[in-house]
């Protein structure tokens, strides 16, 4: 939107057309199978706050487009049917909702108006795994905000309190920091919660790089393409020689890599 100079109504409505016809999990499922893929990483919720599922705590959902099916829980049970382990991706940034912050609140109205996104954000994860118990682990993004971060204590205890809900859950690096503001590896030296969410396509080199952990790398087909473009022809791509490097290098050092791709606009797997 910033860098195209989109007006933000238009923007923000163009949920109102969305209808990926197409969409088929269990074809989605088929493919990640022949791949061999373990587990699948899906996004639920991305920073702008369009709620892949039809959340009950905001109307910016999937239940209020045309398409209007729960695309979360055919993914999650497409999934686990065929044995692929659902993790659940969710950013804390919500640019949607008005109590959201980046900035620590200062004044008690931003402090007052930080308390109802926390428990917005508190409420849509336990509806997350209420609604789809299959989820093996929830994947968290954009809790580099200062907002986030001064708020340790709160996010340490929301952390035990999803734990105690699903005490098989796996949580990544990516949730919370510790008491001195340090994220992804704490003040004494130790990965934050059950393993490293390495950051975006920085696949490690050695063994010493992993200090010894459990590890993912996110790396996308095209090149720092995280959200949706229509014309993939406009940056490079990674070829299946790229890729296949990628895995055998990521397996050599007992890790995983994720591949993140979209699919098109009626939600069908790009050739590609």
């Amino acid at each position: 939107m910033r860098q195209n100079g989109s007006d933000h109504q238009d923007y923000d409505n163009l949920y109102k057309q969305f209808n990926p016809t197409s969409f088929d999990a269990k074809q989605w499922t088929r493919q990640a199978k022949q791949m061999g893929a373990k587990y699948v990483i899906f996004t639920t919720k991305h920073h702008d706050g369009f709620c892949l599922w039809p959340s009950k705590y905001t109307d910016y959902t999937i239940a209020n487009t045309p398409y209007k099916k729960d695309i979360v829980k055919q993914i999650v049970e497409a999934y686990d049917a065929e044995g692929i382990d659902v993790y659940l991706y969710f950013s804390i940034i919500d640019w949607n909702h008005p109590g959201y912050q980046s900035k620590a609140p200062q004044t008690k109205t931003q402090k007052e108006s930080y308390e109802t996104f926390k428990t917005f954000t508190q409420n849509q994860l336990f509806e997350l795994l209420e609604n789809y118990p299959q989820t093996k682990g929830l994947w968290f993004d954009g809790s580099w905000d200062e907002a986030w971060i001064k708020e340790a204590a709160w996010v340490d205890s929301l952390g035990n309190e999803l734990r105690n809900k699903r005490p098989e859950l796996i949580i990544g690096s990516r949730f919370r920091a510790d008491e001195n503001g340090k994220r992804h590896v704490d003040s004494n030296g130790d990965i934050i919660d059950d393993y490293d969410q390495r950051f975006e396509r920085n696949l490690p080199n050695t063994l010493e790089e992993t200090g010894g952990n459990d590890w993912d790398c996110v790396m996308t087909i095209p090149e720092n393409q995280w959200g949706y473009h229509h014309d993939w022809s406009l940056t490079y791509i990674k070829t299946s020689y790229d890729l296949l490097e990628m895995t055998v290098k990521a397996n050599s050092l007992d890790g995983n890599l994720v591949i993140n791709f979209g699919p098109d606009g009626k939600g069908n797997i790009r050739k590609e």
